[in-house]
């Protein structure tokens, strides 16, 4: 039974939760108007009930995830955005959500710090989180992403990456970050099991595409 409990934190704790990397990345979409897709896939452990005296056997399991964001921005004034966040991996299996981000700091297209709050929900988890960038040079950003979520337990999770800009509205972001949980409410919270992880992924606009393609003709 404890050995069930264990992999079924792991499962939650994965993917079933939300997704692994923070979602949608923190740099603001280069081209006012377009939408933009990102693609990444991230690798990882889940260390169940790490936190206690006695941990269960096998208690430590592997992560893989593909992670899928679909982002535009709404409204005359450049400062929200709506998307959808997909997800599979294994062991945790498939996730999906929408999300809204508002910008709070940062809505020129010439501003060197963004940050935003974001409120997201998808099956069975919703969450809140603080996307912030960064601008360290004209092609490079430092992004952080702490955010909570929650399903039969809250997550705690702290990223921080750094994202590049590659130019014809593309991007990689990569990222490492930890999630921490809890399932015993004798713990503190975020106290009991966490997962750590390094991800990667590529954006691209598809209104810079269709752009490039009407001026082609």
């Amino acid at each position: 039974m404890r050995k069930r409990n264990a992999r079924l934190l792991g499962l939650l704790l994965s993917a079933g939760c939300g997704p692994m990397m923070a979602a949608p990345a923190a740099p603001p979409i280069p081209t006012h108007g377009a939408t933009e897709v990102a693609h990444g896939a991230v690798g990882g452990i889940a260390h169940l009930h790490a936190f206690v005296e006695d941990p269960p056997p096998q208690s430590m399991l592997p992560l893989a995830t593909y992670q899928f964001t679909l982002r535009s921005p709404i409204g005359g004034k450049e400062k929200n955005e709506v998307g959808l966040i997909g997800a599979v991996g294994a062991p945790g299996g498939i996730t999906g959500g929408a999300y809204f981000r508002h910008a709070v700091l940062g809505t020129s297209p010439d501003s060197r710090a963004v940050v935003s709050a974001q409120a997201s929900g998808g099956l069975a988890w919703i969450g809140v989180a603080l996307p912030a960038a960064f601008k360290l040079s004209d092609q490079t950003w430092l992004t952080t992403q702490p955010g909570i979520r929650t399903t039969v337990f809250p997550i705690l999770h702290l990223p921080i990456g750094m994202s590049f800009d590659v130019g014809n509205g593309k991007r990689i972001d990569t990222e490492v970050g930890a999630h921490f949980s809890t399932k015993d409410h004798r713990r503190s919270i975020f106290r009991d099991s966490y997962a750590a992880y390094a991800g990667i992924s590529f954006a691209h606009e598809l209104g810079q595409r269709e752009l490039q393609s009407k001026a082609e003709k």
